[in-house]
C-alpha cells in the first residue's frame, strides 16, 4: 500500500507502507530504528553507526554520513531511507531520492527531538513503541528539571567545544544548546552553529565551566591539561558528546547522565 508522508523539511514522501527494508545515514536514528522496528527491516546503515552493537554488525555498512556510496545503497534495493538536514549533504539526499524516498529530520530541540520519533514511528507503523520512548524521555526531562530547580543558584555560564585545530564550539540553533539549557547552563558562544574560536575569546569571557565533548573530536586528559594552564578559573570537564547531541532514545540514558553532571558540578562548585 502506498502512503504518503510530510517530513522535517515540508516534502511529501510516498512510501510502500510499512517499509520493510529501511537505510539509515545518522547513528542516533539508526539506534532509534532498530529499537522500534527491529534490526531485521535495517538494511543499510553508516560506518559511524555502532549501536546497538549486536544488532548493527550484522549490517550492511554503506560509507559515511558525508560521503554515503550511492551504488551501495541501490544495490540494497530499500523502500525507505532515513537521513537528517545537518548530517547528511543536500546533493546525496537529492541522488538517492531519485531511486527511492528519502524521510529527512532537522532536530534543533527536544521538542523536534519527541516530534521525528512520533513522526518516524507513524510511517514504520510502530506508533505504541515510540510513545513508551517519549513518556520515558518526558520523565527523565522531568526529574532533570526538578534538580536543576533546586541547584539553580550553582549552575553557571559554560563553553562546550566540539573541535581542535581549529577550536570550534556549540553556538546557538543547536541540539547541544538547547540540551545545556536543560541543564540550567548557559552558552556563552552567542553565534549560531559550530563557530571557530579563539583561546582568547575563552579568556575574555571567562565561561565558569568548559565542556569537551568526546565527539566528535576525541578531547582526552591532555586537552584538560592544556586548557587549565590556559584558564585557570575555569573547570574543564570532559563530556559524553551522545548524551548532548544524540536525539533518538539514546536521551532515554541521557537525562539520567545530566543529572549525575549537574550533581557533580555542584558538588564542585560548592567546593570552590
Amino acid at each position: 500500500m502506498k502512503k504518503s508522508f510530510t517530513d522535517f523539511l515540508g516534502r511529501e514522501v510516498e512510501v510502500n507502507w510499512p517499509p520493510k527494508r529501511i537505510v539509515s545515514l545518522v547513528p542516533s536514528q539508526t539506534e532509534l530504528l532498530i529499537a522500534l522496528a527491529g534490526a531485521d527491516r535495517i538494511v543499510g546503515i553508516t560506518e559511524f553507526c555502532l549501536y546497538p552493537a549486536n544488532e548493527v554488525s550484522s549490517i550492511q555498512k554503506i560509507g559515511g554520513t558525508k560521503n554515503p556510496s550511492i551504488e551501495k545503497i541501490k544495490v540494497l534495493k530499500p523502500d525507505l531511507i532515513v537521513a537528517n538536514k545537518e548530517e547528511n549533504e543536500f546533493n546525496d539526499i537529492a541522488a538517492m531520492t531519485e531511486f527511492c524516498p528519502v524521510w529527512v529530520s532537522e532536530i534543533c530541540n527536544l521538542t523536534d527531538s519527541k516530534r521525528m520519533i512520533q513522526q518516524i514511528a507513524i510511517v514504520l507503523d510502530e506508533t505504541e513503541k515510540a510513545n513508551s520512548i517519549i513518556e520515558a524521555i518526558e520523565n527523565g526531562q522531568l526529574k532533570l528539571k526538578q534538580l536543576v530547580v533546586e541547584l539553580s543558584e550553582e549552575i553557571n555560564s559554560v563553553v562546550y567545544l566540539i573541535w581542535k585545530n581549529p577550536w570550534m564550539a556549540a553556538g546557538q540553533d543547536t541540539f547541544i544548546h538547547a540540551m545545556l539549557n536543560e541543564i540550567g547552563m548557559k552558552n556563552q558562544i552567542i553565534a549560531n552553529r559550530y563557530p571557530e574560536i579563539e583561546l582568547n575569546y575563552l579568556k575574555e569571557v571567562k565561561p565558569a565551566f568548559v565542556f569537551l565533548s568526546t565527539e566528535p573530536y576525541p578531547f582526552s586528559q591532555k586537552h584538560i591539561d592544556l586548557l587549565k594552564n590556559e584558564l585557570p578559573d575555569s573547570q574543564i570537564i570532559l563530556v559524553n558528546g551522545e548524551y548532548f547531541s544524540w536525539y533518538g532514545n539514546r536521551l532515554i540514558p541521557a537525562f539520567q547522565y545530566l543529572s549525575d553532571l549537574v550533581l557533580s558540578i555542584s558538588k564542585k562548585t560548592y567546593q570552590k
